[in-house]
């Protein structure tokens, strides 16, 4: 049977990293569906936040990696390329990876142009829930008031992750063409034992430093912790005046307290870097999915996350805690009762982790709901609400 062409569009792909969790989400959906759909992925030729173009590549041609076909436009010519390929080559599915992306636009509006009936997908990586919103309310409003006036939503599939994504895109853009499902992991688990030292707690955040991830306020949250902290800070920083504000919460923080900005971390190493510490800590105010999490756990870390992701098992399943943000104190207060356990009790928690956290079962789960899903899409059914 001849699989399905697919073209994908991505603000940014591997070599790339900076773009954070879509990029390893869209490599473990790509490698997990490679039997029944051929993917054609529509990037850019530099990674998020840089104009060096990547080495190694072809740009404003199609690149073959691992039986992958990727096309590295450079910004200058998206149009004009998406105008080509889009008029040259038929496929059975648009799967686009942003609502906001300038490439989106693009490809909505080619597709009225050039009067496109090939069933278009968004996955809206998060964009559209509330804490996300909240980030540029007026130009995000305005943005979806102007696309909604011209119509260029009009039969569009959304994909969403979590109950709350699903919810706003219904309320925000008046559709039932809504399916849910979250991301497929990778299926790479690391064990380190005997990383907790008496008295002391090392701690690892790793996101984009964002306002949405929330680093202030997990750094704030740590002023009053009186006994020994290592905080490191992984990830790129996108935005340069919260960073600011976060090196100022730094610089009055208590001796005790520890923090080490790392820089930024390749896909590659994000697991066996996480399995070195004590406790993945991320209170960010919205996640669609939060591959992080994932990863974390596939380290066999606990996790201090806040209630706005869809992990709403972690407690149950014992790999970690959830607080709401509106209490900041009880973030503070479980730090503190991890700061007082033992190196015995902390690999004890650790190994459970690493034994209960099934990520081979969670892949090909979640691998049969997306064949199932883009077989759907690709078929262009009408209707739809929450279909997992």
């Amino acid at each position: 049977m001849s699989r399905k062409k697919v073209f994908l569009s991505v603000n940014s792909y591997l070599p790339g990293y900076r773009g954070g969790g879509p990029i390893q989400s869209v490599k473990n959906l790509v490698e997990a569906l490679s039997d029944d759909f051929e993917f054609f992925i529509f990037t850019s030729n530099h990674d998020l936040g840089t104009n060096e173009i990547y080495d190694n590549i072809y740009t404003d041609k199609w690149n073959v990696y691992d039986d992958v076909n990727i096309f590295y436009s450079s910004d200058q010519n998206k149009y004009k390329n998406i105008w080509r390929i889009l008029s040259e080559q038929n496929f059975s599915l648009l799967f686009l990876n942003s609502f906001f992306s300038t490439d989106t636009v693009k490809i909505l509006i080619l597709r009225k142009l050039l009067n496109i009936n090939t069933p278009i997908v968004i996955m809206p990586r998060g964009e559209l829930s509330q804490g996300a919103l909240g980030i540029k309310k007026i130009k995000k409003t305005l943005y979806i008031k102007v696309i909604k006036t011209f119509k260029i939503l009009n039969n569009i599939f959304y994909l969403t992750t979590a109950d709350d994504e699903f919810h706003q895109v219904k309320l925000l853009l008046n559709t039932d063409k809504i399916l849910q499902v979250s991301n497929i992991p990778n299926a790479k688990k690391e064990l380190t034992l005997n990383t907790k030292k008496e008295d002391l707690l090392s701690i690892v955040f790793l996101s984009r430093i964002t306002q949405k991830k929330n680093l202030d306020y997990a750094l704030k949250s740590l002023n009053n912790i009186s006994k020994y902290i290592e905080f490191d800070i992984y990830g790129t920083i996108e935005e340069e005046n919260y960073w600011r504000e976060c090196k100022k919460i730094i610089s009055n923080l208590p001796n005790n307290i520890r923090v080490n900005y790392r820089g930024e971390l390749s896909n590659d190493k994000v697991i066996s870097t996480l399995s070195r510490y004590d406790l993945f800590y991320f209170p960010t105010k919205s996640e669609n999915y939060g591959h992080v999490i994932s990863e974390a756990l596939q380290a066999s870390i606990p996790v201090l996350i806040s209630d706005q992701t869809p992990w709403q098992d972690i407690v149950i399943q014992k790999y970690g805690w959830i607080y709401k943000l509106e209490s900041p104190s009880s973030f503070s207060k479980q730090i503190e009762e991890l700061i007082d356990t033992d190196t015995l009790s902390h690999n004890t928690i650790k190994r459970d982790i690493f034994n209960s956290f099934d990520v081979e079962n969670r892949q090909l789960e979640k691998a049969r709901e997306y064949k199932y899903i883009l077989h759907r899409l690709c078929k262009n059914f009408v209707g739809g609400n929450n279909d997992q």
